[in-house]
């Protein structure tokens, strides 16, 4: 069987070195996701009762459109991610909404919504066997048949599409209709850590992870404009006064045996020793090298760590990283440490596993009009 390589190059806005410009897959590419499920919110207040409890705003007069959002906690850490389908349902004439979150933590999160309802109009159920959902991507992906929501997926434009279509209906059961091929479940796992998107407790850790570490505020989920909601105060003083100096992005492991395999396929650099693409490699043997959830990631010249890995599959996965330690972005006046021949080890260096962290577009573009605006404020601030 061949081994099989996704390259995706990378690209550096802030670096005086040519821009590289990721690739996409050459053909659509659909999934089933039986790790993710699906709770039923109808009622008067559903909108009323989102909007105190989620980072986006709930606005009953534009319910065309799927949003994606986070559960906090009191003290402003996540406690779910989700995505929220606007849903009316035929017999009724109340709102409601579609929400999706990982299967895993469906239980707790029906204990959450139900803890909160106090004297709310609302119905909460657990549909998630009556529904299946579907993430397609890659050219022309999304389009699907006897569906009752395709949507963009709103994290990252013209990246992903996500369906729901019902368990009853005959399609769902064998051929969606969906363009392009049907890949295993792995495969959309797989897409998500090249393009740095996390998804459910063991990426995003329940009342762990902050809202803008999980970078939230870049992939669409949160409406800073919005009023009151629980864990506002802590999201709204980190993003107006504080510096994220940490966030989730996509990374890949390799050792110096794998990093001078005989893939010639592989670009890498001068010294041949670390990537230069994030690419995954299925033959790639730092797969059997045993690495748990949060194992510390340290720069060979420092004993602090400036890292933990949060989950992998194979050669590739996603870390909460410092910044300005493990990449080339500048988020406070002062800079950081990162040089381009700094090598970080993951776990006991004695193992020789190292890791390079890769910043998507898409969050190096919001740090480019994030320093934007800090710039204008500035400027602003000195002209009065």
């Amino acid at each position: 069987m061949p081994t099989r390589t996704n390259t995706y190059p990378t690209r550096r806005p802030f670096s005086t070195k040519p821009r590289l410009h990721q690739s996409s897959p050459r053909s659509a590419q659909y999934c089933a996701l039986p790790n993710r499920t699906l709770v039923s919110l109808t009622g008067p207040d559903t909108s009323k009762f989102l909007q105190g409890l989620t980072t986006q705003d709930i606005d009953p007069k534009n319910r065309k459109s799927t949003l994606y959002t986070a559960f906090l906690n009191a003290q402003g850490r996540v406690l779910y991610d989700a995505f929220l389908y606007p849903h009316r349902q035929e017999d009724s004439p109340d709102e409601g909404y579609m929400i999706e979150v990982d299967r895993s933590a469906a239980g707790e999160f029906i204990k959450h919504l139900k803890r909160h309802k106090l004297r709310s109009e609302i119905k909460i159920q657990d549909v998630g066997e009556q529904y299946q959902i579907y993430a397609s991507w890659g050219p022309g992906h999304g389009s699907a048949t006897s569906t009752t929501a395709t949507t963009p997926d709103p994290r990252v434009p013209n990246l992903l599409s996500r369906t729901i279509i019902p368990t009853s209906t005959p399609s769902s059961s064998s051929n969606p209709q969906f363009k392009g091929e049907e890949v295993q479940p792995l495969s959309y796992q797989i897409h998500r850590f090249i393009h740095g998107l996390p998804e459910g407790p063991s990426e995003i850790i329940p009342s762990s992870a902050l809202p803008q570490e999980s970078n939230f505020d870049y992939l669409n989920g949160i409406d800073f404009r919005k009023g009151c909601y629980l864990g506002q105060e802590l999201t709204i003083r980190t993003q107006h006064t504080g510096v994220i100096r940490k966030r989730i992005l996509p990374v890949q492991l390799y050792t110096s045996s794998s990093s001078k395999s005989s893939n010639s396929t592989t670009p890498s650099n001068a010294d041949d020793s670390q990537p230069v693409q994030l690419h995954y490699n299925e033959n790639d043997l730092v797969k059997d090298i045993p690495l748990p959830p949060l194992t510390d990631i340290k720069a060979t010249t420092a004993k602090r760590p400036c890292g933990k890995l949060l989950s992998r599959v194979g050669n590739i996965g996603l870390a909460l990283c410092r910044l300005e330690s493990m990449t080339d972005l500048r988020v406070s006046a002062e800079g950081g440490p990162y040089t381009e021949d700094t090598e970080f080890y993951v776990g006991d260096p004695a193992m020789g596993v190292k890791v390079k962290a890769f910043v998507p577009d898409w969050l190096r573009e919001g740090e480019r009009l994030k320093a934007e605006k800090r710039e204008r404020s500035r400027v602003e601030r000195d002209v009065d």
